[in-house]
C-alpha cells in the first residue's frame, strides 16, 4: 500500500493508568482475536499509525495482544476489518469515524481506484445465518474460528494467484475495464481469500472503481468453496466495500455492477427482504473470456434511481456487446 499521511506525534511511553484506561475501552480483551488481557499482558496499538497522521490521544488507541500486535505492523486497517472483537460495542462506530474524519484529510493523496479498500489486509466473519435455511437474524457474536483473510494480490501474490486460480489475471483486468466502459489500462484491485489456518485460496475478487463516475464493477471469477458459501462470501466482501466507499470516501455510488459465473453467489442480492445492497436488481450474462465453457452471470444494483439518473449510469451494460438481456428481478421497496 502508498505512504500517505505525515507524521506529526512521536510515540510516547503509557503508563499504569493510561494501560488501564485503553484495557477499559477495548472492553478487556484483544480489539482483533477477542483473547483476554490484563494490563501487564496487553500491548497498546495507534488505530491510525503516528507514521500516518495518528495521535496519542485516548480515542486513537486501543488494546492488542502481542501476537495481534504483531499482525498489524505499523499499517492502517479500518475498524470493519480488523477490530472484529470489538464489532457488537459502541466504541467500534466511535472507531469508524475517527478513521473517517482522519482520511477526509488525506484522501486528496491516496490512490482510492489502485486501493479502493484501502487496507492491504482485512478479516471478515462468514456468517452461519446466510448458510443454508438458517433465518436467524439475531447478530451473530465474535468467533475467531469464522475469521477469513483478504489479501490485495500485489507483486508476491501474483504468481501463486494466477496459478491456483487459473484465471488469466491481465484479461480479467482489461475484461472488466471494457464492460464498466473505463479504458483497459485503469486500476482493477484484485483480493484473495484466505484460511488464515492453512493459508489455503478460497476464492478471487476483482473490483474496478471509477471515483469520477461513482460506479464499481465487483467480478469473482473463481471460488473453491461449496455453494452455500458463496453467497455469504459474496454478501460480506460486497458489505465491506459498500462500507469503504459511503463511510470514508464519502461516495455513495447509486449504482454498481456484480459478476460471477457461481449463480448461488448471487443470493444475498436476490433476497427481497435485504435492502441493504440496493433499492432494486436487474440481472443477465456477460460472455466473460475467462469462462467461456459456462455462463456467467451479472447484475446490476440500482441504490439511488435518481443520482444514477442524472449521473448517465441507468444503462450501463445496456450497450456492450458481451452481455446479454439484463431483465429485472428484484424491487427493493
Amino acid at each position: 500500500m502508498e505512504k500517505f499521511g505525515t507524521q506529526a506525534e512521536s510515540r510516547v511511553l503509557f503508563g499504569y493508568e493510561e494501560r488501564k484506561a485503553v484495557l477499559q475501552s477495548s472492553y478487556g480483551v484483544c480489539a482483533h482475536c477477542g483473547k483476554k488481557l490484563t494490563t501487564k499482558t496487553m500491548t497498546i496499538e495507534h488505530i491510525i499509525p503516528l507514521s500516518r497522521g495518528g495521535a496519542n490521544d485516548p480515542e486513537n488507541l486501543v488494546a492488542l495482544c502481542y501476537d495481534c500486535n504483531q499482525k498489524k505492523g505499523n499499517m492502517l486497517y479500518l475498524p470493519y476489518g480488523f477490530y472484529s472483537a470489538l464489532r457488537d460495542k459502541p466504541r467500534y462506530h466511535q472507531m469508524q469515524e475517527l478513521v473517517a474524519d482522519w482520511f477526509a484529510t488525506v484522501k486528496d493523496a491516496f490512490d482510492m481506484e489502485r486501493f479502493p479498500l484501502i487496507a492491504p489486509r482485512f478479516w471478515q466473519q462468514i456468517e452461519i445465518r446466510d448458510v443454508g435455511h438458517n433465518r436467524r437474524r439475531k447478530p451473530m457474536p465474535y468467533i475467531p474460528s469464522f475469521q477469513l483473510r483478504w489479501e490485495y494480490v500485489g507483486n508476491s501474490l501474483y504468481d501463486e494467484v494466477q496459478a491456483v486460480t487459473r484465471v488469466d489475471i491481465r484479461e480479467e483486468r482489461a475484461s472488466m475495464n471494457r464492460l464498466s466502459g473505463l479504458p483497459e489500462d485503469h486500476p482493477v484491485a484484485l483480493y484473495v481469500l484466505k484460511n488464515p489456518a492453512t493459508d489455503k485460496l478460497l476464492a478471487l475478487a476483482g473490483i474496478c472503481y471509477s471515483r469520477d463516475q461513482h460506479f464499481f464493477l465487483m467480478d469473482l471469477p473463481w471460488m473453491d468453496v461449496a455453494g452455500t458459501y458463496q453467497g455469504p462470501i459474496l454478501k460480506t466482501i460486497l458489505l465491506y466495500t459498500l462500507d469503504v466507499l459511503d463511510t470514508i470516501y464519502g461516495d455513495m455510488v447509486p449504482i454498481y455492477g456484480i459478476a460471477s459465473p457461481y449463480p448461488k453467489a448471487f443470493a444475498p442480492v436476490r433476497d427481497v427482504n435485504n435492502g441493504c445492497f440496493g433499492h432494486s436488481a436487474e440481472g443477465g450474462e456477460w460472455a466473460n473470456r475467462n469462462t467461456p465453457e459456462r455462463p456467467y452471470a451479472i447484475a446490476r444494483i440500482t441504490r439511488d434511481p435518481e443520482k444514477a439518473k442524472e449521473l448517465g449510469l441507468t444503462g450501463i451494460f445496456d450497450e456492450d456487446p458481451s452481455i446479454r438481456e439484463i431483465r429485472k428481478e428484484i424491487h427493493n421497496e
